[in-house]
This record gives structure tokens, C-alpha cells and sequence, in this order.
């Protein structure tokens, strides 16, 4: 949204899970951010964020049949547990019954 341009948590986040890669088992399951840049449109300057593609082809894994999709899915959330804790560990949150910007806690306050 172009409104967002400028604003957005989003890049600050990224940036701050970029700088503390590594010592978690999870951090490797979470994305990072290749590049950014902007763009102009018929709205407005828009941020335009560049990330890894996530996750295996879903299609081919029903080629594979039931007990390989079993098996992808057990990784897939034994992956998302991994990456959900080391965003936990590095103080970035969310939470609430509607949706609000995550959280980036000061070091000061670990």
C-alpha cells in the first residue's frame, strides 16, 4: 500500500532478523530479505520487498502420494515451530484479536 511506503514495520523487522541469524536452530527457517526498492505507481511510491522462495511445490507432492504428504507435513510444521521460536528469542511478537504491527523489543528490555 502506498500509504505504507516509508512506514513499514515490515522493512525494520526483516532488517532486525537479518542481524541475529545463525545462533538459533529456527533461524534458518525464517525468510530474509534478498533486496528492496521502490516503485512508482498510479498510487504512490510503493516499498517492494525481495524474498527467498518459501516451501516445496504442493502439486508435486500429490504426485508423491498420501504417506509423502504425511511425511512433508510433519517437516513443514516442525519447521514453522522452529522458525516461530527463534522470531520469539529475537523479541519479535504478534498477537491480538485483530491484526497489529509485530514488535521489535529494545534490547534493554530482554
Amino acid at each position: 500500500m502506498a500509504e505504507l511506503t516509508g512506514k513499514n514495520n515490515e522493512i525494520k523487522i526483516l532488517h532486525h532478523i537479518a542481524s541475529r541469524t545463525g545462533a538459533h536452530p529456527g533461524s534458518g527457517h525464517v525468510p530474509t530479505l534478498l533486496d528492496q526498492f521502490k516503485v512508482e505507481g498510479v498510487n504512490g511510491e510503493h516499498d517492494v520487498l525481495v524474498l527467498p522462495i518459501i516451501g516445496p511445490n504442493l502439486e508435486a507432492m500429490y504426485d508423491e502420494g498420501p504417506a509423502a504428504i504425511r511425511k512433508s507435513i510433519k517437516s513443514i510444521m516442525y519447521q514453522v515451530a522452529l522458525g516461530t521460536s527463534f522470531l520469539h528469542d529475537s523479541g519479535v511478537v504478534y498477537g491480538g484479536r485483530k491484526p497489529v504491527p509485530p514488535v521489535i523489543q529494545s534490547e534493554t528490555h530482554r
